[in-house]
């Protein structure tokens, strides 16, 4: 399963991190991590490189596991609409979406990892720790953790079966966009994107929001959209919403 699939490959993403930037720590000696206030240029540059140079391969175990769910999604899309086609998994749209995805997963995954262990490092730093205790801090962050590959292969896995939908509907040629299908029980943060975005029909391939954008929820929460653009659910962690297609006329 490509959920499956994909939690696997994101632990031993998270795996092969933890065992670098806990190597990294524990080589710096105790007393030299004692004396400084915050992470050193160097450490922190040699920080960035153990996360960022495994991207790549990471990236290309998530187009394998993605691939699959795009082909799901989108023969189920187009099946759906009663067109007589197969759905083209080869199509050059669909492969740029798939290296696309694959990339930008990969490089978002990184960028919330270094934010987060160079802010243990600091606060460890600032409080005076050994290089033990920084490394323990950092561990207790969960970056590493089978809990935060589970949660981010769910939503993703989502996120790519609705992309995968949106694919199918323009190899279909009878789509002219799309709405937000809003699922039962939603939260206030669903209820407000469907109300704001089923107001006018959103074009095939963009975006319901852009990335940065701040939603106000029904209940007057507020919700900053900073992982990515929305082109789609899941909104959030768990999001059960989907997308409907608005055929031409």
């Amino acid at each position: 399963e490509p959920q499956t699939q994909l939690a696997a490959a994101l632990a031993q993403l998270l795996e092969a991190q933890r065992q670098a930037v806990t190597a990294l720590i524990e080589r710096q000696t105790p007393k030299a991590m004692q004396r400084r206030k915050q992470l050193p240029a160097a450490l922190q540059r040699e920080l960035n490189r153990i996360v960022v140079g495994l991207e790549p391969q990471f990236a290309a175990q998530v187009e394998r596991a993605i691939t699959d769910m795009i082909q799901r999604s989108g023969a189920a899309a187009m099946h759906s609409l009663g067109v007589d086609m197969d759905f083209d998994v080869t199509n050059a749209a669909v492969v740029d979406f798939l290296r696309s995805y694959a990339i930008d997963l990969a490089g978002n995954i990184s960028r919330s990892t270094l934010a987060t262990v160079t802010q243990a490092i600091d606060d460890g730093l600032s409080e005076g720790l050994s290089s033990g205790d920084i490394a323990t801090r950092v561990l207790d962050t969960g970056e590493f953790s089978a809990g935060r590959a589970e949660a981010i292969a769910r939503s993703e896995t989502a996120r790519a079966y609705v992309a995968g939908e949106e694919q199918g509907w323009q190899q279909s040629g009878v789509v002219e966009g799309k709405k937000w299908l809003l699922a039962p029980n939603s939260c206030e943060f669903c209820k407000a994107a469907a109300s704001e975005m089923n107001r006018h029909v959103t074009d095939l391939g963009n975006n319901f929001y852009d990335q940065g954008h701040v939603l106000t929820g029904t209940d007057g929460g507020r919700l900053g959209l900073d992982y990515s653009p929305v082109k789609g659910p899941p909104l959030h962690p768990n999001c059960r919403c989907d997308i409907q297609a608005v055929l031409k006329d």
